[in-house]
This record gives C-alpha cells, sequence and structure tokens, in this order.
C-alpha cells in the first residue's frame, strides 16, 4: 500500500511538473549568458564604472529614433568606452515606408561609423501602427539590409515575443534575435529563430547601481558581439568591403549596390572585369 501511494504522489509530481515547465521557452544561442542593460537619455547621467562594477558586462546605448538623436548619445558612448562594459548601439526606427526605413539606417550608420563598439548594432522597429504584417516586414527589410551594408557588420533585430512569432517572416531569421519578454525565465517563441535568442530583455523595472531609477535588464550571449573579420569589413571612407560569394560576378555586384562596372573596376584596380575570386574583397561605393 506504501509503494502504491509513493508511486501515485511521483506521477502526480512528473504530471504537475510538466505542466509548469516553459516546454516552448526559447534557449540561448550559446553556452555563455552575460549580464546587460540597455540605455538612453531617459536614464540621465549614467556612471559606467558603477554599473560594471556591479556585474553588468554588456550595455546597449540608444543612438536615437527617426530623425532625432538622443540627448545622451555621445556621453554614453564616450563614457562607455572609457569603461570597462562592452558596448553597442540600437535605433528606434519610426519608418512608415521603404525610402524613409533606408534614411534612418543611414543616419543610424553614421552616427555610430566613428565609434568603437563592441556589438552588433540594433533595429529597434516594435510600433507598427497604421502597417499592415507585409509593410512591417519589408520596411525591416529595407531598413536592416541597408544597415548591414553600410557598417559592415550583421545587425541583430530586437522585437517582443508576438512580434517574434506572428509578424516577423523567415527571411529575419539569419539575424541575431534581441527578444522582450517579461516575467518569464526564457522568452515563449517558436518560429523563425529556432537556434535561440542572442539577447533577452526580461523586465523593464530593473535596478542598477550607476543608475537612478529603473532600467531594462538584459541578458546576451556571445553572439552580440562585433567578429574580428567583421572589423575588418567595416566601412572607410565612401565605400565598403564586399567578400565576393560563388556565382557573384562584377556586373551583378553593381547592380546590386547601384553602381557601375566601370566604379568597381576603378575603386579595385581590376585589370579584368570578367575575372573576379570567391573570397575576394571589393570595395563598394555607398
Amino acid at each position: 500500500m506504501k509503494k502504491k501511494l509513493l508511486s501515485v504522489v511521483i506521477s502526480m509530481i512528473t504530471v504537475f511538473s510538466l505542466c509548469i515547465l516553459p516546454v516552448s521557452a526559447m534557449r540561448p544561442d550559446s553556452d555563455r549568458v552575460h549580464d546587460g542593460i540597455d540605455v538612453s537619455e531617459f536614464q540621465g547621467d549614467i556612471d559606467f564604472d558603477r554599473v560594471h562594477e556591479c556585474g553588468i558586462e554588456v550595455v546597449y546605448i540608444r543612438a536615437g529614433s527617426g530623425d532625432y538623436t538622443d540627448s545622451y548619445f555621445e556621453s554614453n558612448a564616450r563614457k562607455a568606452r572609457e569603461s570597462d562594459v562592452k558596448f553597442g548601439f540600437y535605433f528606434y526606427v519610426t519608418a512608415r515606408d521603404e525610402a524613409q526605413a533606408r534614411e534612418q539606417a543611414i543616419r543610424f550608420a553614421s552616427l555610430i561609423r566613428d565609434k568603437d563598439y563592441d556589438c552588433r548594432p540594433v533595429m529597434d522597429f516594435e510600433n507598427f501602427s497604421g502597417l499592415s504584417i507585409r509593410e512591417v516586414n519589408r520596411i525591416g527589410t529595407a531598413f536592416i539590409e541597408e544597415l548591414h551594408r553600410r557598417s559592415g557588420i550583421l545587425p541583430m533585430i530586437y522585437t517582443d515575443a508576438y512580434a517574434a512569432d506572428n509578424v516577423w517572416d523567415d527571411e529575419f531569421k539569419k539575424y541575431p534575435l534581441w527578444a522582450a519578454d517579461y516575467d518569464v525565465y526564457e522568452p515563449d517563441i517558436t518560429r523563425v529563430w529556432r537556434d535561440g535568442w542572442s539577447g533577452f530583455q526580461y523586465t523593464d523595472a530593473g535596478r542598477v547601481c550607476g543608475i537612478s531609477g529603473n532600467v531594462d535588464r538584459d541578458r546576451f550571449t556571445d553572439t552580440v558581439y562585433v567578429t574580428d573579420d567583421e572589423k575588418e569589413n567595416r566601412p572607410d571612407g565612401d565605400y565598403f568591403y564586399y567578400t565576393v560569394v560563388s556565382g557573384d560576378t562584377l556586373y551583378s555586384i553593381a547592380s546590386r549596390y547601384s553602381t557601375t562596372v566601370e566604379e568597381l573596376t576603378r575603386l579595385n584596380n581590376i585589370e579584368n572585369p570578367n575575372l573576379i575570386y570567391v573570397g575576394e574583397r571589393i570595395k563598394v561605393p555607398f
């Protein structure tokens, strides 16, 4: 009787445990996870040294929104660089069509071009008012592709868990995901980004020494860090570097980036425009 009762109790505990486990929760995309925050002018003056001393390893700084530059962007960038935190930038997208999206991406890339940042630039596009899902995806694609082209670094996308599952299409899975989902152990996401999250914002009411008031708290994996190869591909002046892949021709590259074969030939001192090699790095004008 005791053994039978014990068996029933164990079965009930097992069933209960399965019911409460977050079976649809998304895991991080790598084993190493770092404590982080994201900040803007709303946090006011920040003591980045104290922030780091309290265990924060990664800080994302808002560069701007639409045609507006965050009033603390420059000072936050400078103080973050002078501290021991790893940092990067995000931009709040307000575009309502593809042309505006490209303009805002160009502006973002211009703001951060001379900043020696550690982490991937981020597209924060979350206000979809008046837009269809198709329009959201087109605007997001225009922004993130232009940002990638001008920064030379694969951007990350910030979005909430609902939009990750119900708005963004499969084309975005190649970009690292920074997901917002509050009061859960892991973000509840089942579509598109099946390899896991690179960033996870779990509250907007965190407290960190060095900052007065609430701040967004995050976890980030090593995926958010800019790689050495990407650092080499960062734009230099009026052009960026493109790495030739199988199937490329100088004509296809010129068409893709709205330039000419003649201009690419001149910029890269190419003697035979019909002969380029996989892995070759080519300068492409903005």
